[in-house]
């Protein structure tokens, strides 16, 4: 079974004509806050993770307005957890958490 990010299993979903909430994947809070702004109302941030359980970790959180998205973001960021592994060979390289507004 692929383990997908949660933005990436709705890019799979709306290729199949599916309905999901609007919303996009960003990198950063500033990225989180125009994203709200663009969506013209109440917004999710979820950091994404490969995990059950995000809400009582405090990944998920509600926003009313884009600069409460960009708190949100900034606390979900400030709040994961960090590892450290070897790299695997011929993979490419990611730095940054990422956070989706839906």
């Amino acid at each position: 079974m692929a383990k997908l990010h949660e933005h990436q299993g709705k890019s799979i979903l709306q290729m199949e004509k599916i309905a999901v909430p609007h919303g996009g994947s960003v990198d950063s809070v500033e990225e989180a806050k125009n994203l709200a702004d663009t969506l013209s109302g109440p917004v999710v941030v979820k950091g994404q993770a490969w995990i059950t359980g995000r809400a009582d970790l405090g990944l998920i959180r509600f926003a009313d307005t884009p600069d409460e998205a960009y708190q949100a973001a900034g606390a979900i960021c400030s709040h994961r957890r960090i590892s450290a592994e070897n790299q695997l060979p011929n993979r490419p390289r990611r730095v940054g958490p990422d956070v989706a507004a839906a």
